[in-house]
């Protein structure tokens, strides 16, 4: 990915600087300056023992990442990989001064800065553009200082938020300067890998994988409601500055109403709406009409139960029945199938369900729908049994 482009904005300005491999770099900047090779160029690893079982790779250089070691793993199966490899152990010392030399270079630039980690800023340069005119020449600015001061690189993402601005530093690396604003998200975000993405990975891609999707009801009204108690939150904040109870710049370290919804308009989000509506910012690829039923309550009669089972079984809808636990829905499958009817409790909540077939599964839900369109019915523990009133607790007097 190359390098941005020089882009100028008003919108509140968020720098994360990100030291590139720390705890490598840090090692390696000490050794040449001792004539040692440097580890980068080699493959090595910061480390533990390799002799003792929880000795493990804490960072690794790029060679030895192209050797297949990871980070994380036994030391001793990253030599099985890489025999050749270097393997330095770890320096607290050294990290914590690097670590405050950097940071203290970051904190030159804003009096706003948060320490996100040993190796991580975010720095607020909201309101700096007399001082700092053009962001990205500013970002440029503070990398290359890091690297002549200190000779180690830096990744700098730049946006108008912490998590876009975290998300743009992990781009290409090393030594970058990197942008994502709410208006690139479409072109920088949505092509990358769910694994890619701040707080996820390779966990959430693999549900991603099995059909995981974003559902957003009613998106007009989110959008309505999120930008109104937006505007009450900054109302909030902004007296909360007059009164001294907050620093400037810490209002602008929330996220907006139009990044979050921005945030949610993936490939795979799926927009429910009862009415055919134009949203705005939001282009779906396709439309879909459903119409839903609500149920009625069967109030204790299983044998009217039974009786829409069967016919539903004939018709070959799919079938969902939610119980309030597990033990209960293996229970009421086992009742079901007595009336020849094809009733399972899934080990596997994913598990598909057949046309003809009704799955009893734990969950909990208000009502239950049907969809005739699709042949698929939802039937809660409420609808079959009616909901258990909660007796209210009397106030003892001593």
């Amino acid at each position: 990915m190359r390098e941005e482009q020089t882009k100028t904005t008003t919108e509140h300005l968020i720098f994360h600087v990100d030291v590139n491999s720390a705890f490598l770099s840090w090692e390696s900047v000490r050794r040449i300056k001792e004539g040692l090779p440097d580890l980068r160029d080699i493959p090595a690893c910061i480390g533990g023992d390799p002799t003792k079982r929880t000795g493990i790779v804490v960072a690794k250089s790029i060679p030895a990442k192209k050797c297949g070691v990871q980070t994380g793993e036994p030391v001793a199966m990253a030599l099985r990989k890489c025999p050749n490899m270097v393997i330095v152990p770890s320096d607290f010392d050294l990290y914590v001064r690097c670590s405050r030399a950097f940071k203290k270079i970051c904190a030159s630039y804003t009096p706003v800065m948060e320490s996100f980690s040993i190796d991580e800023v975010f720095l607020d340069m909201t309101g700096t553009s007399l001082l700092y005119p053009d962001p990205i020449a500013a970002a440029h600015e503070i990398k290359d200082r890091i690297y002549e001061e200190l000779g180690f690189t830096v990744n700098i993402g730049i946006s108008t938020n912490k998590l876009l601005a975290k998300m743009a530093s992990d781009f290409e690396k090393p030594n970058k300067v990197h942008t994502l604003f709410p208006e690139e998200i479409p072109e920088k975000m949505w092509p990358l890998p769910v694994r890619e993405l701040l707080f996820l990975g390779k966990a959430s891609e693999k549900k991603q994988a099995a059909g995981l999707a974003f559902i957003l009801d009613e998106p007009q009204r989110m959008k309505e409601k999120a930008e109104t108690v937006e505007t009450e939150v900054r109302e909030s904040m902004a007296h909360r500055l007059e009164q001294g109870y907050i620093l400037p710049g810490q209002a602008d370290l929330l996220f907006s109403s139009k990044t979050i919804l921005a945030d949610a308009h993936t490939p795979h989000t799926i927009f429910m709406t009862g009415l055919d509506q134009r949203l705005p910012g939001m282009t779906p690829k396709a439309k879909y009409s459903l119409t839903g039923k609500n149920l009625n309550s069967y109030q204790n009669s299983f044998e009217i139960l039974i009786k829409d089972l069967t016919r539903w079984k004939k018709d070959g809808y799919r079938v969902v029945l939610l119980s309030a636990s597990r033990t209960r829905a293996s229970r009421l499958a086992g009742d079901l199938r007595e009336y020849d009817l094809r009733a399972f409790c899934p080990e596997d909540p994913g598990q598909p369900v057949a046309p003809g077939e009704i799955m009893v599964t734990y969950g909990k839900l208000h009502k239950g729908f049907e969809y005739p369109l699709i042949k698929f019915v939802v039937i809660t523990e409420g609808d079959m049994f009616g909901v258990e009133k909660r007796k209210k607790k009397r106030n003892r007097r001593n």
